[in-house]
């Protein structure tokens, strides 16, 4: 995919993982986020970045159901979070990818 996506990777991937690595949580409710938004302009911007990085990402997951098969995104997800695979249950790789967990199994081999 180009356009939106590739902007983000050049240009929000450093605020976008500082954040991260600083963010412990934030809870609040539109008031709270509207009042802290006056109050660090630029945490608007940042935030907006985020929502918009997390929108292009999800879109392209959504692609992939009907462009890639379940071995393809299996291996996508291998490939690009090795990490995923020792921390989460292999259930839930399997619904996230769309199959059942047998046929997760069968994937693997």
């Amino acid at each position: 995919m180009g356009g939106i996506d590739q902007w983000f990777q050049s240009n929000a991937e450093y605020a976008f993982s500082g954040l991260l690595h600083r963010l412990r949580g934030v809870v609040g409710n539109r008031q709270k986020e509207e009042e802290l938004y006056r109050q660090y302009p630029k945490f608007e911007t940042i935030s907006r970045k985020v929502m918009e990085k997390t929108f292009v990402e999800q879109q392209d997951i959504m692609a992939s159901y009907t462009t890639h098969t379940p071995e393809q995104r299996y291996l996508k997800l291998l490939k690009s979070r090795p990490d995923l695979f020792q921390r989460i249950p292999q259930f839930q790789i399997a619904s996230y990818i769309g199959v059942k967990p047998e046929s997760l199994s069968r994937i693997r081999k």
